[in-house]
């Protein structure tokens, strides 16, 4: 059954929410905030230095201000500029420090996989993890995300994910968080097939049900009891926020949704 298959089936499984629903751990345990920023943790990011045959290979800097007022300009971030293939492409948004790409790609030397953050220093702890492990099939870009999709050929990736994104409340007692609408329509259009799947996943049960009535009002997505899940999970590649989180007692609120027509 499609749980996005009308307004009022929406609402029974999604109740509405706002940032004010939002609480935020007195430890500081959650990944969610109210006033504009993110409850994140407290820690350094490491500076890995990467010397220029690696990030030839592994890594593609797509700039913001290039992306927004020169877009005609840019090099489509597509499976023949980023591996000389044209093989579809299954892209992690916000992948954060690559470690579930890189196990991803790992175990499936024969699909190909992309992570797209805005942290350099994130990203180049994944690119030298990808470079230990010699895998021609993975590669990391430093761009901003909702920028860069307009940029993806359609119909050229066989699965998207954004797991686990900042919920940045806006002005409209809403969030501007990923995926934005915009985003999400983009998605749609470069996944490659009805049926393709969309993997969207939150430890905060406000922002997942706030973004799963997004994806549910648009249309272009049905999704299945069988594919939505609330619990402490044992998922084969968790992130590392995903870890974290559910080593605290967190649960990770997840969907799988697939594209139509």
């Amino acid at each position: 059954m499609n749980i996005f298959k009308s307004p009022a089936a929406l609402d029974a499984r999604f109740p509405k929410s706002s940032p004010s629903d939002i609480e935020i751990s007195p430890k500081g345990q959650s990944n969610s905030g109210k006033t504009g920023k993110s409850v994140r943790l407290r820690e350094r990011t490491p500076v890995v230095d990467l010397d220029e045959p690696t990030k030839n290979k592994f890594f593609r800097f797509y700039d913001g201000e290039q992306l927004y007022h020169r877009p005609e300009t840019t090099t489509p971030p597509d499976s023949r500029e980023l591996f000389n293939d044209d093989a579809a492409v299954n892209w992690d948004i916000g992948c954060g420090r690559g470690e579930r790409l890189v196990e991803m790609a790992a175990e499936n030397p024969d699909k190909l996989y992309v992570g797209v953050d805005i942290h350099y220093r994130s990203l180049a702890l994944g690119v030298r993890a990808a470079a230990n492990a010699q895998l021609d099939n993975v590669r990391f870009i430093r761009a901003n995300a909702s920028l860069l999709a307009p940029q993806i050929p359609s119909e050229t990736a066989d699965s998207v994910s954004i797991l686990f994104p900042a919920p940045l409340p806006n002005h409209k007692d809403g969030f501007n968080g990923m995926p934005t609408l915009g985003l999400t329509h983009h998605i749609h259009r470069i996944l490659e097939g009805d049926g393709a799947p969309f993997e969207f996943a939150s430890d905060s049960e406000p922002y997942f049900n706030y973004q799963m009535r997004q994806i549910g009002s648009t249309g272009l997505f049905s999704c299945s009891v069988e594919e939505l899940a609330s619990t402490v999970s044992s998922a084969s590649h968790p992130t590392r926020y995903q870890k974290i989180w559910e080593s605290k007692g967190i649960p990770t609120h997840s969907a799988i949704v697939r594209k139509v027509s």
